[in-house]
């Protein structure tokens, strides 16, 4: 039985894109914190967990989101392994339906589900 993650054989192309949005939302706290850092070099500010420290940017100073989005790297300790069994789930649906389809020949979950249906 498809799941409805994947309820036709369209919605099978949008595999990369959750893939993506996985990658992506897992590794975030660490791309914000190497984002900070890499301003902070730049600009030739001290950037350190132990507090703020003042980064002139343009006449503004950005010492305080500098340091936020740095310390937000320690979210990658929550975010990484949840993406990791979302991964995993998301693989599991996906071959479970990829082997669905191959094997029926309907085109959708509906169509399987009233044929399912009829048969009792």
């Amino acid at each position: 039985m498809p799941h409805k993650l994947y309820s036709s054989r369209k919605k099978l192309k949008l595999i990369p894109v959750y893939y993506l949005i996985v990658i992506l939302g897992g590794l975030i706290p660490l791309i914000f914190a190497c984002l900070a850092g890499y301003i902070a070099d730049i600009n030739g500010c001290i950037l350190n967990e132990a507090g703020v420290n003042p980064c002139q940017v343009g006449g503004v100073d950005i010492g305080d989101l500098l340091s936020m989005m740095f310390v937000s790297g320690w979210f990658m300790l929550i975010t990484v392994p949840g993406a990791l069994l979302v991964f995993v789930v998301l693989t599991y649906y996906t071959v479970h339906d990829i082997v669905f389809y191959r094997n029926n020949k309907d085109d959708d979950y509906d169509t399987w589900l009233s044929k399912i249906q009829t048969k009792r």
